[in-house]
């Protein structure tokens, strides 16, 4: 899928979180990475489709911290990403959903 239908569609994917914090393509291009209210969701590109997610409810947190960024490992099925409440960060092993 092409770099401008995915910021087309965007808002698509996106539209049921009251805020997004941070984007991040996997290193193959097959995955986009968001943050946003709710918590972690990942988006298989060609598709379109949510492919798997992780809940946090980052709203109450949002109002007390500054949004944090999400960014995947170049060569590895990783995501570095920060705790919610912005007291530590954490390295996700996405091996199932990244090649």
């Amino acid at each position: 899928m092409p770099l401008t239908r995915v910021l087309r569609d965007l808002p698509a994917l996106t539209k049921d979180a009251a805020r997004v914090y941070a984007l991040a393509f996997s290193s193959d291009g097959k995955v986009l990475g968001s943050s946003d209210a709710r918590g972690l969701q990942f988006w298989d590109i060609e598709s379109g489709r949510l492919i798997a997610e992780l809940n946090e409810n980052n709203e109450r947190l949002s109002k007390r911290y500054p949004p944090a960024d999400i960014a995947f490992h170049p060569t590895e099925p990783l995501l570095a990403t920060v705790t919610p409440n912005g007291d530590a960060f954490r390295i996700l092993d996405l091996s199932g959903l990244c090649s």
